[in-house]
């Protein structure tokens, strides 16, 4: 995962739709299509969580169920924004290179 602080939601790769069982095509799922600020054209889905998404081993950090969050082709697993951001209390130790959250 990479910390965007630039972007609002949580943004996933579209490949975990499958994994959470979300129907892109669903009704309770938007759709949005455009160009980003390169000019690179996309396909977003904003949905809602069906069940809390937790760091694997650190089940006190993550996003609880309900949550939207966005999917697109990214190269990245994810991106945390800022509603993750402010969910949690973020310690960036640049000389270590860590990034330690928590609630």
């Amino acid at each position: 995962m990479e910390v965007d602080s630039g972007s609002l939601n949580m943004i996933l790769d579209d490949r975990f739709m499958t994994t959470l069982a979300i129907d892109p095509s669903g009704p309770e799922v938007k759709r949005k299509e455009g160009r980003d600020e390169t000019g690179a054209t996309f396909v977003r889905h904003f949905a809602r969580t069906p069940r809390a998404l937790l760091v694997a081993g650190a089940p006190s950090v993550g996003v609880d169920a309900g949550r939207t969050v966005m999917f697109q082709k990214i190269i990245h697993d994810g991106l945390l924004g800022q509603e993750f951001l402010r969910q949690h209390v973020v310690t960036f130790d640049l000389s270590g290179a860590t990034i330690t959250f928590a609630r």
